[in-house]
């Protein structure tokens, strides 16, 4: 009888302690999760501000060179109009 006793405690022990780290493991895998989560749309965000940023890099260098395209013009007729005269 005792045994029996001894036994079903032990298993109310051993099963109490399974739950328990059964519980810990889901729980720290769901933390892990939405840090993986976190991560990804980090990168994602990344990501789409590089893609933004070059776009923009690219915008900036053509009105840079269309820009300088006018100026190299207006010195070329400035010049063209002193060596007419």
């Amino acid at each position: 009888m005792r045994m029996k006793k001894a036994k079903d405690i032990l298993k109310k022990i051993l099963s109490r302690k399974i739950k328990d780290d059964g519980d810990k493991i889901i729980s720290e895998t769901n933390l892990e999760v939405e840090s993986l989560k976190k991560d990804s749309q980090l990168m994602l965000l990344k990501k789409r501000v590089k893609i933004s940023l070059s776009s923009e890099e690219e915008k900036c260098k053509q009105k840079f060179l269309k820009l300088m395209e006018k100026k190299i013009d207006e010195v070329v007729n400035l010049l063209a109009e002193r060596i007419v005269k």
